[in-house]
């Protein structure tokens, strides 16, 4: 799933939603979740991704929001 500017879209980026702060911790499509989202709890989504914003707390996303941007992507040494 990428973001609306084609990048692909990685467990751990950074991005901005409505001038949120957010993470993204998990990708259903691509079975990559960190440690405090287990795929065995979130994996019935079937699709999209989970990002948790301290603004909105978790927010499951089935397509990217138009108004989702990517501040920056995770470090891939971590």
């Amino acid at each position: 799933m990428p973001y609306s500017d084609g990048q692909a879209l990685k467990l751990g980026g950074l991005v901005n939603l409505s001038g949120a702060s957010g993470i993204i911790v998990a990708v259903v499509d691509t079975k990559e979740f960190s440690e405090s989202f287990p795929e065995a709890r979130w994996s019935y989504l079937e699709r999209g991704f989970l990002a948790e914003f301290g603004k909105f707390g978790l927010i499951h996303f089935d397509h990217v929001d138009p108004d989702l941007e990517l501040v920056r992507r995770a470090d891939p040494a971590k």
